[in-house]
């Protein structure tokens, strides 16, 4: 074994072998490069292209009201989607394509379509499909899911799931501290132990929490009512209870497909917490066509962080879906409601 004979002496004459002194550091060094690695987060994001438990999306209703939209609120990744469902009738090859809105593209790496059932599947039997393919869903975008077809179908019951892959780090450099070491030609200077202090907090402080999980709200059909709250209009937003961090909305949208155009109403999606009060909404106004989209960045804690399950009523938040003008209205289509939760 070897000796060290240089020692780190304090003032008071009290010895530390420069080895113990390094020990620590070392240990600070891997800690921060455990937590860094702990940097992605997969998360579902589901939809069910049906319109109520009986009743299912056809090739009659409108192309709008088959179409799911969404933005996505940072840079992220689809890493698989799967398919599952039940059809009653199947003419031609249907198909699930994902595009950008801006640009009616395929995203770069995904296929087209996405996901399919073949002409040849048994109708009133179990149908499914898996794609593996990886590809980016760029911040800001917004990204349109369709069901479609070339001939007549009929969905009994139709369920699309596909993981989302964030990362904390934007998905570049993780944090990382090298510390200044004391050996047998370099003492453990007071100025290098500082120097390491200080690299050290400065790279935990990048330990930034910054992933995301959609929570989606889809319902078919609905008589929305003018201004006011009713049970089946409000949707419970999941808590996110964590020791650490603050589950907060960072994002949400609103698409409004319809069979038949309306004119002169303004629907609304509107996050509130238990007691009803406001905390931020989106609105589109419809004005006689069958589609609408509207979305934002927001800021809306919805837990405080806590070190258990939130037990008062009061950390509750939901989401609602109103008229905000044009009077009460009986909805032939579908709205999806998208909550990006950091």
């Amino acid at each position: 074994m070897k000796v060290v004979s240089q020692p780190y002496t304090f003032y008071d004459g009290q010895v530390l072998d420069p080895e113990d002194l390094n020990r620590v550091w070392r240990y600070k060094q891997e800690a921060l490069a455990d937590a860094a690695g702990r940097r992605y987060i997969e998360s579902v994001f589901p939809l069910s292209f049906v319109k109520d438990c009986a009743t299912g999306y056809a090739s009659t209703d409108t192309a709008d009201t088959r179409t799911f939209s969404f933005t996505a609120p940072a840079d992220l990744y689809v890493t698989r989607a799967f398919l599952n469902g039940v059809f009653s009738a199947i003419n031609a090859e249907i198909k699930i394509t994902i595009v950008k809105n801006s640009t009616g593209t395929t995203p770069d790496g995904c296929t087209d379509p996405w996901l399919n059932v073949d002409e040849s599947a048994a109708v009133n039997e179990e149908v499914r499909d898996l794609n593996p393919a990886r590809f980016k869903l760029e911040s800001g975008e917004r990204y349109d899911i369709l069901l479609d077809s070339s001939a007549a179908f009929t969905v009994t019951r139709l369920d699309v799931h596909f993981h989302v892959l964030s990362d904390r780090f934007a998905f570049g450099a993780e944090p990382k501290f090298t510390p200044l070491l004391a050996t047998e030609s370099l003492n453990g200077t007071l100025a290098a132990q500082n120097s390491n202090d200080s690299a050290y907090g400065t790279q935990v402080g990048n330990l930034v929490e910054d992933n995301y999980a959609a929570v989606t709200y889809s319902v078919a059909n609905m008589y929305l009512t003018n201004n006011t709250t009713t049970d089946y209009q409000k949707f419970p937003i999941p808590l996110i209870a964590d020791s650490r961090s603050t589950a907060t909305v960072v994002g949400m949208s609103l698409h409004v497909g319809l069979n038949v155009g309306i004119t002169g109403r303004d629907i609304t999606a509107q996050i509130e917490d238990s007691a009803g009060v406001p905390q931020d909404s989106v609105t589109i106004t419809m004005s006689g066509g069958t589609t609408g989209y509207q979305s934002k960045t927001t800021s809306v804690d919805i837990d405080s962080a806590s070190t258990g399950a939130v037990i008062t009523p009061a950390s509750d938040y939901a989401v609602r879906i109103y008229v905000s003008s044009g009077g009460n209205i009986s909805m032939n289509g579908k709205f999806l409601i998208t909550l990006w939760i950091k």
